[in-house]
C-alpha cells in the first residue's frame, strides 16, 4: 500500500487502523508499519498511534513543548497502543521535559523509564542519563531529597553500567 510514493496513504491509514484495533500481533505490528512509514502517512488518521508517530516527529523537529504534551498524552492512557514500549515513550517524555527546562519531571521520568524497560542497553543509557540529571538537580537543589534522588541514580547507573565515565563520581 505504500511503496516509494506510488502507493495510496489514506488507504494504508485505513488497513492500520483496522489492524490496529484487532489487538494482539497484529495491532503491534500495525504500530511498527505506522512508525516505519511515519513520513508517507502524515496528515492521515492512524489510530492511537498516530499521537506516538506526532510527538517523536516534534520531538525530532526540536518542538519540543509539542513533544512533552503529546508524550504526556500517550503515557496517560498506554493501553490505547497496541504493543506500546512504555518505557522508550518514558525516556523520549523525559528528553522533551529536559528540553523543556523541566528537570525534576526529566529525572522523575527517567527513573520510571528504567524501572520498565527489559532492554539492557536502553537501560544502560537511561541510567546514566538518570544519573546526569541527578547530579544536576543536587547540584542545583541541594537536600535529602535530592540527595536520595542522586543515592538512587548512582545505585542504578553502578548496577546497570558500571564501566560508565561517570561510575566513579557514582561511587
Amino acid at each position: 500500500l505504500l511503496r516509494e510514493g506510488r502507493g495510496d496513504p489514506a488507504r494504508a491509514a485505513r488497513v492500520l487502523r483496522e489492524l490496529a484495533n484487532l489487538g494482539g500481533d497484529a495491532a503491534r505490528r500495525a504500530n511498527e508499519l505506522a512508525a516505519l512509514h511515519r513520513d508517507a502517512l502524515t496528515g492521515h488518521d492512524v489510530g492511537a498511534v498516530g499521537e506516538l508517530l506526532a510527538a517523536d516527529e516534534a520531538l525530532e523537529a526540536g518542538r519540543f513543548e509539542e513533544a512533552r504534551e503529546r508524550y504526556a498524552r500517550v503515557l496517560a492512557e498506554p493501553g490505547r497502543i497496541a504493543g506500546l514500549d512504555v518505557a522508550r515513550a518514558r525516556e523520549r517524555h523525559a528528553v522533551s521535559l529536559h528540553r523543556c527546562g523541566r528537570v525534576l519531571e526529566a529525572a522523575d521520568e527517567l527513573e520510571r523509564a528504567l524501572a520498565e524497560t527489559n532492554d539492557d542497553s536502553r537501560a544502560r543509557e537511561v541510567a546514566r542519563l538518570w544519573y546526569a540529571l541527578a547530579e544536576e538537580l543536587a547540584a542545583r537543589e541541594p537536600g535529602a531529597r535530592s540527595d536520595a534522588r542522586a543515592e538512587r541514580a548512582a545505585v542504578a547507573l553502578l548496577g546497570r553500567s558500571p564501566d560508565a565515565p561517570e561510575a566513579d563520581r557514582a561511587r
